[in-house]
């Protein structure tokens, strides 16, 4: 499973990437680990009511101009069906509430160059996504999931625009046949300095499987540095479509070693 937290993937692939922009540089070769306690809820095309909590840990290396992180959920599902990347998969046989390890998200990116006036740091990036729980307890889809894309920012003084393009293979389970799909998003970080900053996303994805339209959410994520060493992280959520996560919200901490 990969909820919509991908600080992402710090919990899934796109609010993590915001949550960690427009953060000050720091020093190349570091670790961080992230916590961020989760709940999301949605409805499936019949009206069955899906409600997760997630409890994942990201562990993320790095370097000065290269990132790699770990992501490993551990979840309590209710409903007919789980929520993946923001999407919800229809699972009809898993009922009552699943406890257990949820899929396992492994990331990496590059950044290829510094932001400067009109000039976006590009960042190319690859996520995939180890099946570690079997769909048929509702808390993953089951298969080996890929994605490629690049992520764009752009730093006009306490400004920060970002964009992001990629691509997900999703490989169909028994019984069920989902669909590739492209996605997109956009929107922007402030930074107030030492007070935090806050990150505002729209996220679009194609349509993951037969019948459904695409997934549309809107984040909005609080990022406040304690000290040097620790974060505190926040986050809310809202989905436009029937396909996509109703709501989710997170708080959560970070701390770099």
């Amino acid at each position: 499973m990969g909820l919509p937290s991908r600080a992402v993937v710090g919990c899934a692939a796109a609010l993590a990437g915001s949550l960690a922009i427009p953060a000050p540089a720091a020093a190349a070769g570091y670790t961080t680990l992230l916590v961020m306690p989760s709940f999301f809820t949605a409805h499936n095309n019949n009206g069955s009511q899906i409600r997760a909590y997630e409890l994942p840990l990201t562990l993320t290396y790095h370097a000065k101009n290269w990132r790699v992180s770990i992501s490993a959920p551990l979840l309590a599902v209710t409903g007919p069906g789980v929520l993946s990347a923001g999407a919800i998969y229809a699972i009809p046989k898993a009922y009552g509430t699943r406890v257990g390890v949820g899929d396992i998200w492994l990331e990496g990116s590059v950044s290829l160059d510094r932001p400067a006036r009109l000039r976006p740091e590009m960042s190319p990036y690859v996520l995939i996504k180890l099946p570690t729980d079997a769909r048929s307890r509702g808390l993953g889809t089951g298969t080996t999931d890929y994605e490629a894309g690049t992520s764009l920012l752009w730093h006009w003084q306490h400004f920060y625009p970002i964009a992001r393009a990629g691509y997900r293979v999703v490989h169909s389970s028994h019984g069920y046949r989902w669909r590739d799909t492209f996605l997109v998003s956009a929107g922007f970080s402030y930074s107030f300095g030492r007070v935090g900053f806050v990150t505002l996303e729209f996220e679009r994805r194609g349509t993951g499987h037969h019948h459904q339209p695409p997934t549309e959410t809107m984040f909005l994520a609080y990022t406040r540095p304690v000290n040097q060493r620790w974060s505190i992280l926040a986050f809310g959520l809202h989905g436009f479509t029937f396909s996509s996560t109703d709501y989710g919200a997170g708080i959560g901490a970070a701390v770099r070693f």
